[in-house]
């Protein structure tokens, strides 16, 4: 049996197990009470009068994919077991071959696995539904899950076309070297590196993205993009304006609601006679 790590007491003894046991005959009686009461872990049995073999795990966990399910079986087949463990079953028994600490064990591993399942199955719809680009790449630096964001800021449809693929790809030829040089190194001392970059789209055109890489497990890769084209393109049409303007002969003021000056330019400095630091104060 299992043992605690600290005092060495059987699992079962060191945590006592209470629950409540709810019996059905069917499948359609099952659904109605699960569809009603909140429950930790069915068992379910492979013969039922409207379900027969993996039809009844099917349909539970088709309609209930965060329940925990044990299969409880008759036939003495592991194959059996292993295609429930597909269908959604946590794990599987077999009668005959099931006494207290094993049934008891069961349920709460399968229990504790589903709620691990769930965490990860909302893990991942929240990655889904990111607006921000989200991959993970493996030791290659090859992609091995993409969000439908990231394909799609990078031009791609849909994130299948570049699962497998290297990331090189999407880099501009002009930040390869950068990469390999300065963010690479800085990955690997500190587990992390986060700044602007240009990407290359499917279709060759460049834009500006930040990025931000962190290091996970045996030197995988969890990548986050975002889109800042638009907000480099802004920053550079503003600073085209204030450079024309500074060197225009009139003064010109750009004052906010609360009349504090927002800008002021060259001329306007000269001709109230301060400097542009104590008019922007």
């Amino acid at each position: 049996g299992l043992k605690c790590p600290n005092c060495g007491a059987s699992v079962d003894d060191a945590s006592p197990f209470q629950g409540t046991l709810t019996h059905v005959e069917s499948l359609q009686d099952a659904i109605a009470h699960l569809n009603d009461h909140s429950v930790d872990v069915v068992l379910s049995d492979l013969s039922l009068p409207d379900a027969q073999g993996l039809e009844a795990i099917q349909q539970l966990h088709g309609a209930f994919p965060d329940l925990a399910i044990v299969v409880l079986t008759g036939l003495r087949s592991e194959e059996v077991g292993l295609s429930a463990l597909r269908e959604g079953a946590q794990d599987y028994l077999v009668k005959g071959q099931i006494d207290h600490h094993l049934l008891i064990r069961t349920i709460r591993y399968a229990a504790e696995r589903s709620k691990t399942q769930r965490v990860m199955r909302q893990q991942a719809a929240a990655m889904a539904a990111s607006r921000d680009g989200i991959a993970i790449l493996d030791h290659n630096f090859c992609f091995t899950y993409l969000n439908q964001a990231f394909a799609e800021i990078c031009g791609y449809p849909h994130p299948d076309e570049l699962l497998g693929r290297s990331c090189w790809e999407l880099c501009a030829a002009q930040e390869q070297l950068r990469i390999r040089q300065t963010i690479l190194p800085t990955i690997a001392a500190q587990d992390y590196w986060s700044g602007e970059m240009v990407g290359c789209r499917q279709d060759d055109s460049l834009f500006y993205q930040e990025l931000s890489v962190s290091e996970f497990g045996q030197q995988e890769f969890v990548c986050i993009i975002r889109d800042i084209s638009d907000r480099k393109a802004a920053e550079d049409s503003l600073r085209i304006t204030r450079y024309s303007l500074d060197r225009v002969g009139d003064a010109v003021f750009m004052v906010q609601k609360d009349g504090r000056f927002l800008y002021v330019n060259e001329a306007a400095c000269e001709s109230l006679g301060y400097r542009h630091d104590e008019l922007m104060a």
